[in-house]
Formats: structure tokens, sequence, C-alpha cells
């Protein structure tokens, strides 16, 4: 059988102190061909110099230089720009991977939907800087329940992703404008609407929250601090994600008969007080949480979704 081979997509930021431990990690993994693409988003430390002493010794190692864009507009940039290969992998500069990450998740993809619109997905484990695990572990949603769902959450990270060469260019093919649209955000999207998802419960990677079980605010186990740290990124963001006019602009061509009819609707919701308040009030089209249903509700009768 023919060893896959994989290009893992970076984007680094000020990462110097973890970024070399990463790059062990995906060069240190079993039974695929692996690369890694890195773009450097504007780095003021010593990122770059990292980067440029690694490829001395690891010419699979290729990295870009660019100007400072935030890292979901240069993850995607990153996966745009990234050499040709059989699957596509993200990964932060400060995880550190399970030898088997990358070939498990290939392996869960069925052998008959790896040269089609495929991704897969694995859940993590939160660990602190000496890598021992969080108190409070994240419970991962293997895939949407339904397009309502799929539309306004995120459910699959970005470091746990793996996807197919076809699915990489369909998400390449038309860049979102929108900056606060993660790579993860989009990929799950398209992936869901018009390809296969798959999820491994097995956790791959150590996910690293950095300044101890204290450093990380949202990640206290404190409920209403947690939800009070979304509502503050929301209204800082100014609306959550609404993909409706781009699909329809730019993936109409894919759209189902049902798929376009619902984006149809959000497209147009302003233009008619009904459909506002199907919008706001819908039980598919809610949020995980009870405080950004609230949030959701506030967005869409003002407009502001």
């Amino acid at each position: 059988m023919q060893v896959p081979h994989v290009v893992v997509v970076m984007s680094t930021y000020n990462g110097a102190k973890y970024l070399e431990r990463q790059l062990d990690s995906i060069f240190e993994q079993t039974g695929v061909d692996v690369e890694c693409f890195v773009r450097d988003d504007g780095s003021s430390d010593d990122t770059v110099a990292v980067l440029r002493r690694y490829a001395q010794h690891q010419p699979k190692l290729t990295f870009i230089s660019g100007q400072n864009i935030g890292w979901k507009r240069s993850f995607l940039t990153a996966l745009a720009q990234a050499p040709e290969a059989e699957f596509y992998a993200f990964s932060d500069q400060d995880d550190i991977w399970k030898a088997e990450k990358l070939r498990t998740s290939i392996e869960t993809i069925p052998e008959a939907h790896r040269s089609g619109l495929s991704f897969a997905h694995c859940n993590k484990l939160k660990v602190d800087d000496d890598l021992k695990e969080w108190p409070r572990q994240q419970h991962k949603v293997p895939a949407p329940s339904s397009l309502q769902w799929a539309t306004l959450n995120g459910y699959a990270q970005g470091c746990a992703l793996v996807m197919t060469k076809a699915l990489k260019q369909l998400v390449v093919r038309s860049m979102p404008l929108d900056e606060n649209w993660g790579h993860d955000y989009w990929v799950g999207l398209l992936g869901y609407l018009f390809g296969h998802v798959y999820y491994t419960p097995e956790p791959l990677l150590f996910h690293v929250i950095h300044g101890g079980h204290g450093g990380n605010v949202s990640d206290t186990g404190n409920l209403f601090t947690n939800q009070m740290q979304k509502f503050k990124r929301m209204f800082d963001k100014g609306h959550f994600p609404n993909p409706a006019v781009f699909l329809l602009r730019n993936y109409s061509d894919m759209l189902t008969d049902e798929q376009r009819t619902f984006y149809t609707k959000i497209a147009n919701y302003r233009k008619n007080f009904a459909t506002k308040k199907w919008l706001a009030f819908s039980s598919g089209l809610y949020p995980q949480s009870r405080m950004e249903r609230a949030m959701f509700r506030v967005f869409v009768l003002l407009g502001l979704y």
C-alpha cells in the first residue's frame, strides 16, 4: 500500500519558545510521508530564526514570511499556497502530536472517499505547559446534527483536521472575505455541506494551554465566566458567522435545492419580519449555549447577523 503524502499547514506568530517541539512531533509521524509548510504571520520574536535553523537539517520543512493578517486569514492563505499533496492537515505552533495522529486520521476516511470531498477530525487532550491533563476536558461533536447547526457552530478544531486534496481545493476556491471566519469553521462547513465528515474519539494530540490551570480564564471550569467571555468576544467581532450570501454567490453550483432555499431565506431575513422571527426563535438554528442563544436572538432582531 502506498504511503499517504500529507502536507501539514501551520501559521506561526511569536511562537519561538514551543515551535521546535511541535515540528519534531510532526516529522516523527509514522506511516505517512509528511511535509510541513509554514506561513509566519509577521512574528517579532525569533520564530523565523527557529524556522530557518530547523529547515537547514529538515528539507521537508518550507516556510514563507508574511505581513500580520491574523491567524484566521493566515491559515487559509497558507493552505492556498501549500504544495501539492494527497492530504492536508492544520497544525498549531505549540501543540504536540502523537506519532500516529495523521495515519489514524487518514485511516478513519474510507478508501472510497479519500479522493473525494472528505475530512477527518480527532479528539484532543488539553494539557498545561508540563503536559499534565486538565481536569475539564472538552467533548467534541463528531458531526453537525443538521444544516442549521452546522451553519452557526464550528465543531472541528483546526489542529485536529485532516482533509483530502479535493476538499482543500474546494476550500480555497473562493476565499472567505469575513475575517471572523476561522479556517476550521470554513473547512467544517464545506465538508458537511458537500462531502463526508469522519471522527476519531481517541485523543491524538496534546493541546497545550499555557500559563497553568489558572492561566486561561476560558478553561477555569467556571461556566458563568466562560459565558461572559464568549459574550464579549461576540460583541467584539460584531456578529455570528453568516455564510449565506457568500455561499450563494460562490458555491451555488454545488448547493442542493434544500440548501439553496435555506441560505436564500437567511440571506434575505432583514426584509421580512416573519423570517426574522423564524431565524431568531427557530430551535434548529440555536448556537450551543444559553448565553449564545440569547445573544444570537439579539443580533438577529437588530439585523446584525
